[in-house]
């Protein structure tokens, strides 16, 4: 009987532990990392990843939400930012760069690079950066 027990708990800890791997493994091509957007320009923008959550640098602001990974395809959620002002024409650089975002629906990874595309075309291009400690 004690042999039995074991046994079933033994097979329950292994398939809850796939679950989870299979779970992680969905996001683990981005998870830890953080891009820098190559026509960026002088003001870096940054998009970086954690298990589920996306966050960012985008010229002023700094933004933040959740995102998943199916596939090929990338779904952001719930995005939010702080609100600072600044010039003028860094502010419209972030409006611009935010509403592409939004519109973004797939993501490929070529080497060190990010591309955020939606509906077959890229939109957003970047490369890998190395995360501050």
């Amino acid at each position: 009987m004690k042999k039995l027990i074991l046994l079933i708990l033994v097979v329950v800890a292994v398939i809850g532990f796939g679950k989870y791997l299979k779970r992680e493994d969905k996001n683990i091509v981005v998870v830890g990392r953080e891009y820098i957007l190559t026509n960026s320009g002088e003001t870096p923008i940054t998009i970086g990843f954690d298990a589920e959550k996306f966050y960012g640098f985008s010229g002023i602001n700094r933004y933040f939400g959740t995102y998943t990974i199916e596939g090929k395809k990338i779904k952001f959620s719930h995005p939010g930012m702080t609100m600072m002002a600044g010039p003028q024409e860094l502010m419209l650089k972030e409006q611009e760069y935010m509403k592409k975002l939004e519109t973004v629906n797939e993501f490929e990874l070529r080497g060190k690079k990010l591309i955020l595309g939606s509906n077959g075309k890229n939109i957003l291009k970047y490369k890998e950066t190395v995360l501050a400690n």
